[in-house]
């Protein structure tokens, strides 16, 4: 069985960019990934928006990262420290003493 990563995000400063950090099971981090939000708009036309990402999928039309930084979002826990688990669509609370290192 493949092993499998937990992950969380948190914002970045400039408030276009988030870094998802990928772990193992034990809260350790392994990489992160920045995906970064770039919108433009051409006179006349609707205002459009893209996310890019760091990662070795980056130049296809999403990731795990750029979906990642959705549900986030959308569950409003982006700096919240919660994990989580993209392959079981499963939160998982951090452990106490993850809080401080986080």
């Amino acid at each position: 069985m493949a092993r499998q990563h937990i992950y969380t995000v948190f914002s970045n400063p400039d408030m276009n960019s988030w870094r998802v950090a990928k772990m193992d099971r034990d809260w350790h981090i392994e990489e992160t990934y920045i995906v970064t939000k770039v919108s433009w708009e051409i006179p006349g036309t609707l205002p459009k928006e893209i996310r890019l990402c760091t990662c070795f999928a980056g130049s296809k039309d999403t990731c795990r990262h750029r979906q990642m930084v959705t549900i986030f979002e959308e569950e409003k826990c982006i700096d919240s420290r919660r994990a989580y688990n993209f392959d079981q669509a499963k939160w998982i609370d951090p452990p106490k003493a993850t809080l401080e290192l986080l």
